[in-house]
């Protein structure tokens, strides 16, 4: 009899309550999807933020993901109350959110404006999507 093993996937929450409370007042979050931890690199980050006036570790609450991690995005929007909130490569399901997410798109959800793009390697590789993501910049930062 042939039995077939149900893969097991571990769903792990980003804590987010070491941060700095100011850092959680930002309003302006940054949700980026990594392979792992070596491949994290927020040069290109820093130059897409710097088109619009902001500085990474100054301005915007950079939430770092990898694979595994489950950031409970519905209960930050309520406790916390970002203006906009960025996301590089990751799913609403890894934001534990149930939505329909259009790329390069501004939508507003409980009561943030969200911004869902493809992953920063896809981006800086490819000249058509950096001008879709300016287009939106320029649309949720007013430029």
């Amino acid at each position: 009899m042939f039995h077939r093993s149900t893969p097991t996937y571990e769903i792990r929450e980003t804590g987010l309550s070491p941060l700095p409370k100011e850092m959680l007042s930002r309003q302006v979050w940054i949700a980026v999807l990594y392979r792992d931890e070596a491949s994290v690199d927020t040069t290109f980050l820093e130059k897409i933020l710097s088109a619009v006036g902001l500085r990474l570790h100054k301005d915007v609450l950079f939430l770092p993901l990898f694979q595994e991690d489950f950031i409970p995005m519905g209960r930050l929007l309520k406790s916390k109350q970002p203006n906009t909130v960025m996301v590089f490569g990751a799913t609403p399901f890894q934001l534990g959110l149930q939505v329909a997410a259009s790329r390069y798109e501004p939508s507003k959800l409980g009561g943030a404006t969200f911004l869902w793009a493809d992953a920063l390697s896809v981006l800086e590789a490819d000249r058509h999507l950096k001008s879709q993501l300016w287009n939106a910049m320029k649309v949720l930062f007013s430029i």
